[in-house]
């Protein structure tokens, strides 16, 4: 049982390291012109697009982790129900939330663009899905040649 849970919080600590060097590296490069639409604070498909592809990937990489410390799928299965229940959470407040944004001035930083960044109410219902989905194809175990004899 503790090597699932620290399976799961490794799982975890993976998948936010991943995201946030991603997604920094992503927006340094993108710039704020072509993360944000113009004059707002409302996320470009091309944004999404990297959004969407970099957390899948941290998924995959965190299901890895966690199937690989926690060493049973019931891990990972655990972690999978876990970032979809919280990330479908977190997703309340986009969901509720009205459609408008404050107007963009000036340059952004890149925290100011994390705590910003508004993403489409769709987006905010697909992310956890591709999360939970990626953690489950990641923490999937590769069979060994000696367990097909």
């Amino acid at each position: 049982m503790i090597r699932i849970i620290l399976g799961v919080i490794f799982g975890y600590v993976v998948m936010f390291a991943v995201s946030f060097v991603t997604l920094t590296a992503t927006y340094m490069t993108l710039g704020q012109d072509r993360t944000f639409q113009i004059g707002t604070y409302q996320l470009t498909p091309l944004w999404l697009v990297f959004n969407a592809v970099f957390a899948f990937a941290a998924a995959v990489i965190a299901g890895k982790v966690c199937r690989m410390i926690s060493g049973t799928g019931a891990g990972v299965y655990i972690m999978a129900l876990s970032v979809l229940v919280l990330s479908l959470a977190l997703a309340v407040p986009v969901l509720l939330g009205a459609e408008g944004t404050a107007p963009r001035t000036g340059e952004v930083s890149n925290l100011q663009a994390m705590a910003s960044g508004k993403a489409p109410k769709w987006f905010a219902l697909l992310s956890p899905l591709l999360s939970a989905g990626g953690v489950i194809i990641g923490g999937k175990a590769k069979r060994s040649k000696r367990n097909e004899v």
